[in-house]
Order: C-alpha cells, then sequence, then structure tokens
C-alpha cells in the first residue's frame, strides 16, 4: 500500500499563527499511515483584563494534542487502542495544562481546549476516532461529490444532547441557547455550566474534545472510533480537516466533480488554498488517497 498526502494550513485573515495543529506518520512497511488534525479554541485575559486576539497558548495546547495523539499511537499502532490512546493524551495535558488554567495573576486567565480527529489506514481498512467537530471526507460519486465519514459533537447531535441531559436532570449542566435579541435567530446550540444561583456560564459548542476542564464531565474526552473498508474503488481522495476548512473541501470537491481520482494531489490542495482567503478562522486539512 502506498499512501499520497498533503496538507495545508492558514491562519484566520489578519493573523500571523494558526491556533489549529497536525501531524502525519508516512506509511512505512508495516507501519500504517496515520494523520491527526487538532483545532485549537480558547481565550487568554492580561493582567489589565484586556483579552488578546489570538494566544500562543491555545496555539501551544492544540500543538501539544497532536504530537501527544501521534506519540501515544506509534507506542502500540493497535487502532483497537483508539479510545485508550484518548485517555493518555487527557491525562497528559491534565498534567502539563491545567495549574495554567486556574493560574491568576490581577486579572488575567486562560481558557484551554481543542477537537481532534485521527485517521490510521491498515491493509483494505481505515479506523477514525474523533472527538468534537473536527471532520472527515471522502469523495464520492453521487451528486454533492462528498460523504461525512465523521459526526460533529453539539448540541446538534441526538445522542450528545442524550448523554449531556442527565447532567442537567442533577442541575449541573445544559444545552442551551445564547441569549438573543427578541426577534433574532437564536443561533447554535451551546453547552452552558448551571451555576448554585441558577445562572449559565460559558457556551460551549463543541460537546467533545481536550481540555475545556470546568464543563467536565459533561464536556468529554472520549473518542467515537469507527472502522471502515476505504478502497472501494482505489486512488479515492479523503480529506481530514477543521472546522475553518470545511466549506473550502466541499467547494472543492464539487470543482473537481468525478476528476479528484486522475488530478495530481498538489492541484487539489491548491484549489483548497485559494478558497481560504479572508476567513474568520484557522483552516487546515490533510489530504490523503492510497493508490
Amino acid at each position: 500500500m502506498s499512501v499520497e498526502f498533503v496538507a495545508v494550513s492558514v491562519p484566520r485573515a489578519g493573523d500571523s499563527f494558526s491556533e489549529d495543529a497536525y501531524l502525519i506518520i508516512p506509511e512505512e512497511g508495516r507501519f500504517p499511515f496515520f494523520a491527526v488534525v487538532v483545532d485549537g479554541h480558547g481565550q487568554e485575559t492580561d493582567e489589565r483584563g484586556n483579552v488578546l486576539r489570538r494566544s500562543m497558548k491555545v496555539a501551544d495546547f492544540a500543538r501539544t494534542t497532536a504530537e501527544l495523539l501521534r506519540t501515544e499511537f506509534a507506542k502500540t499502532w493497535d487502532p483497537s487502542r483508539f479510545s485508550a490512546l484518548f485517555d493518555s493524551v487527557d491525562l497528559e495535558l491534565r498534567r502539563r495544562f491545567l495549574d495554567l488554567t486556574a493560574r491568576k495573576t490581577g486579572r488575567s486567565s486562560l481558557k484551554l481546549g481543542a477537537v481532534a480527529c485521527c485517521v490510521a489506514l491498515y491493509g483494505t481498512n481505515m479506523v477514525s476516532a474523533y472527538a468534537g467537530d473536527c471532520r472527515l471526507y471522502c469523495c464520492t460519486e453521487t451528486s454533492d461529490c462528498f460523504m461525512r465519514l465523521s459526526r460533529d459533537h453539539n448540541g446538534d447531535l441526538p445522542s450528545e444532547e442524550k448523554r449531556v441531559g442527565q447532567f442537567e436532570q442533577r442541575g449541573e449542566f445544559k444545552l442551551d441557547y445564547f441569549d438573543t435579541p427578541e426577534g433574532e435567530p437564536q443561533g447554535e446550540i451551546r453547552l452552558f455550566r448551571i451555576e448554585k444561583d441558577g445562572c449559565l456560564y460559558g457556551g460551549l459548542r463543541p460537546t467533545r474534545g481536550f481540555g475545556n476542564w470546568v464543563f467536565q464531565p459533561a464536556f468529554t474526552h472520549v473518542p467515537e472510533v469507527r472502522e471502515s473498508v476505504f478502497h472501494k474503488r482505489p486512488r479515492t481522495l479523503f480529506a481530514l480537516c477543521t472546522d475553518g476548512a470545511c466549506q473550502a473541501v466541499e467547494q472543492t470537491m464539487r470543482h473537481y466533480r468525478w476528476r479528484t481520482h486522475n488530478s495530481a494531489i498538489d492541484d487539489i490542495a491548491d484549489d483548497t488554498f485559494g478558497r481560504l482567503v479572508n476567513l474568520s478562522d484557522d483552516a487546515t486539512v490533510v489530504y490523503f488517497r492510497v493508490l
């Protein structure tokens, strides 16, 4: 088996660095191809109470998450251990970063979180594990030209609504909308922590991922793991991406309608890069294809 791949990563418009991260282990001998993308999120406030537009600490949290997922996977190369792998990563992230989020100087504060999706190819099988709203796509010959092979873990997903519902019954957490002016759309469902006085704290969009310790255990790092046969047709194109790149990936797959099997993967990546202009979010995508 031979796997070709290419990555594209662009910070949001006007920023010099990204809070996304990705890492790849190329297929080599008996070792499988492995790729992971991580979307960091959070907020850093300085001693004067000013919220920083970008945080290197959030970027470091995302990069560390990606590095730990790669390191833990490389220890076993065993897809059945993906869930245990996420457990190990969560413990190490707690050890390295939890104290930073609790430490305050003046009015400074730090919130850290990340969502992640990783993929490994074994012979004819593909195993994916994801927590949050990073996505895995497959290019198809359907009218949409693509298929999503992952689900976004948020309050719109019935299984997540049910899972978080047990915490709402205890008066600990709930899924709800942000308060909006009368007559305006309610927007997205978010995860809130219920304070002792009944007020809601937070407003987290993903319900799974790493960090966000004040929202645990309603916010969990436990991944959804899926296994499937990936090469029903040779040279099928796959894309692993953060949410900032989703629209561009879908547009690219439509643009290369029924041509992704024979088009150069670098050309496909260049097309996506051209669509990642003036975005309001960081965007990262890893394209891969088995030859």
